[in-house]
């Protein structure tokens, strides 16, 4: 893929951790189980939302001066499966634009899409078993909009799940002691989050530089 479709599937992967971490909050309600994580889950729902805020910002930063349109910039970034990402045109003025950098940012923007990758399977349950027997149930007359990456989740539960079994304890267990591991996830977004803001900055100032040089000449 270039590194314009990488960076349309790494910012569409962020709702879908969202959708995951937010999942377990809601088993965890109907199970009488949200104290048990709650300080966990709300950290964890607080780096992504924030890494997927400092993942835009950089990618708009990026893109606005190869657009030159801050509303279709928008409307790209609305629509990170849309075909927005796959224009070739686009592609060549983001590497016109990195130039030499271009590579480094691929590098960069590749590792990141690694790590949502692994985030979104650590925060998926591992157990078919545990998903069927934590899973929200069906309201009546109602359906779930179902994402294939999050089919596992929605699978309904007929009998409650009684305190001290096994499985029930795995999904507190799971979550809690997960924490080392989706902090280390967290520090690796930060760290490519951090350099593709200052390759970003740096591509600001070396284009408001030509740009003052050319307006000298002119």
């Amino acid at each position: 893929m270039s590194g314009l479709e990488v960076a349309g599937v790494v910012l569409g992967a962020f709702p879908l951790l969202l959708s995951g971490i937010e999942h377990w909050r809601d088993v965890a309600k109907v199970r009488n189980l949200y104290w048990h994580i709650r300080k966990h889950h709300k950290k964890c729902q607080q780096d992504i939302e924030f890494h997927k805020v400092l993942y835009t910002k950089n990618l708009e930063e990026l893109l606005i001066p190869l657009v030159g349109n801050k509303d279709e910039v928008a409307r790209l970034v609305a629509d990170p499966g849309g075909q927005g990402w796959d224009d070739k045109a686009l592609q060549k003025l983001l590497e016109g634009r990195l130039n030499e950098s271009y590579e480094l940012y691929l590098s960069i923007i590749t590792d990141m899409n690694d790590v949502v990758k692994e985030f979104n399977r650590e925060i998926r349950f591992d157990k078919e078993s545990i998903q069927d027997g934590l899973s929200l149930p069906e309201q009546k007359g109602q359906r779930r909009n179902k994402s294939p990456s999050l089919q596992g989740f929605s699978r309904a539960s007929k009998i409650p799940v009684p305190r001290g079994n096994l499985e029930y304890e795995m999904f507190r267990m799971k979550f809690s002691l997960g924490e080392r591991k989706r902090n280390e996830l967290v520090d690796q977004l930060k760290e490519c989050n951090e350099r593709l803001e200052k390759l970003s900055l740096c591509m600001s100032r070396c284009y408001t530089r030509i740009h003052q040089a050319n307006l000298i000449d002119g």
